[in-house]
């Protein structure tokens, strides 16, 4: 395993990613980033964009040809919004803009292609996208629900890009360990795991707990580029895989809570889905 913060960094072949500077309550720098995906076509996917610094547009251009080598850009999470005008004015007619709805909803000044969901395989297999299950993605409330970004699956790099859902400790400082629990070099869940980010519905959190373990199953990830801060080479997925570990009792307790199960027999039938060996059908 390798953790590195280097500006522009080759996560992997063909897999870039920039992380800047982003200062919550002008105190902590949470930091933020976007990544370059290189298709067959010699083109990139760029997911997500960051207030670029000259040496970073400077990287930007030479990666991209000046922005002509740029398919598509993609907004992968509802409330990381702040950049994207800027960037579509910097490369002016280069490649489709493809957000959230909120994205559609909220970005005054972007030309938008459309609604990202409606595009999830357009540029499969190379490049795979999910929507996390029992997480609001199209309106989440309130506005500190911050939870639910799009999973993207770079398979020519073996890499995954997240926004929020995932977290990764990367040197965090004293308030981020102690307000939120982070380690260095641990990948976890967004605080808001346990507030608003899982649905208050039954099932709700059956369903995230599945959607985790199908990203797992399903995809041979081994990089992971989370925002906000850090790059994690080699050894993601079962990383991942620990934050759920960690996670499940959480999980457990929520679907219990939201399905009306309180004690007994019922109760024990219930925790039998959560246990190895237990029932892990998810559709």
């Amino acid at each position: 395993m390798e953790l590195t913060t280097d500006p522009l960094v080759e996560v992997a072949p063909g897999f870039y990613t920039i992380k800047t500077a982003f200062h919550v309550f002008n105190l902590i720098n949470v930091g933020t980033q976007m990544s370059f995906l290189r298709l067959s076509t010699g083109k990139f996917l760029v997911v997500d964009t960051v207030d670029l610094t000259p040496e970073a547009a400077a990287s930007v251009d030479k990666l991209t040809n000046n922005g002509d080598l740029i398919e598509a850009v993609i907004g992968s999470h509802p409330y990381h919004t702040m950049f994207f005008r800027a960037f579509q004015e910097r490369y002016k007619g280069k490649g489709e803009y493809w957000g959230t709805k909120r994205h559609l909803r909220v970005c005054q000044g972007v030309e938008w292609t459309g609604d990202v969901t409606t595009v999830l395989k357009k540029w499969a297999p190379e490049v795979q996208m999910r929507v996390p299950a029992g997480a609001d993605f199209d309106d989440p409330k309130p506005d500190y629900n911050h939870f639910a970004g799009l999973f993207v699956f770079h398979a020519p790099s073996k890499t995954l890009h997240v926004d929020d859902t995932l977290a990764l400790g990367d040197n965090p400082g004293f308030l981020q360990r102690a307000l939120l629990g982070s380690k260095h070099g641990e990948v976890a869940f967004h605080p808001t795991l346990t507030g608003p980010g899982i649905r208050n519905e039954p099932g709700a959190p059956e369903q995230f707990r599945c959607f985790i373990e199908a990203v797992c199953d399903d995809w041979g990830f081994e990089n992971l580029a989370a925002a906000h801060k850090g790059v994690l080479k080699g050894g993601a997925k079962q990383k991942v895989r620990e934050a759920l570990e960690r996670a499940l009792p959480t999980l457990q307790k929520m679907g219990a809570n939201r399905a009306g199960i309180k004690a007994g027999e019922e109760l024990e039938e219930y925790k039998k889905m959560w246990v190895p060996g237990g029932n892990h059908e998810c559709g």
